[in-house]
């Protein structure tokens, strides 16, 4: 952990820096995840993607970068959980969460295929009897 002030390299424990006597997280000079300098107006570090804005006193820094995802709804997951119905209903499973309008896409797509493939086969049931007889 380093100190959002002047950089200096902090214990985890620590209240404040010993190097500045800033209390910890506070500042806008330095990454607390990797000390590299940044803007006093960024949102993320450049050199590590560290989530800048959110960082309070008593939160760790995230190591991973906190990008924002875009769950526009694509049609194509329709498609695909259409024609691979399986992958249609992991992708639902996975981002029934995180990105919902995909999600229902990729499992209206499943289920449109199961009821249609349950549907086939019961016509193709009824035809065997009636051609049988």
């Amino acid at each position: 952990m380093f100190c959002r002030n002047c950089g200096n390299e902090m214990n985890e424990n620590a209240a404040v820096c010993i190097k500045c006597g800033f209390a910890r997280g506070t500042g806008n000079s330095y990454c607390p995840n990797c000390g590299k300098e940044t803007g006093p107006n960024a949102a993320f570090c450049v050199n590590c993607g560290c989530a800048l804005t959110s960082i309070s006193a008593n939160e760790r820094p995230r190591h991973e970068p906190q990008l924002a995802s875009v769950d526009e709804g694509n049609i194509g997951w329709g498609v695909l959980g259409f024609f691979i119905p399986i992958v249609g209903l992991i992708l639902f499973i996975v981002w029934h969460d995180s990105k919902p309008k995909s999600a229902k896409l990729a499992g209206k797509g499943a289920l449109i295929s199961f009821v249609i493939g349950i549907a086939l086969y019961i016509l193709l049931i009824i035809l065997a009897v009636v051609l049988a007889v």
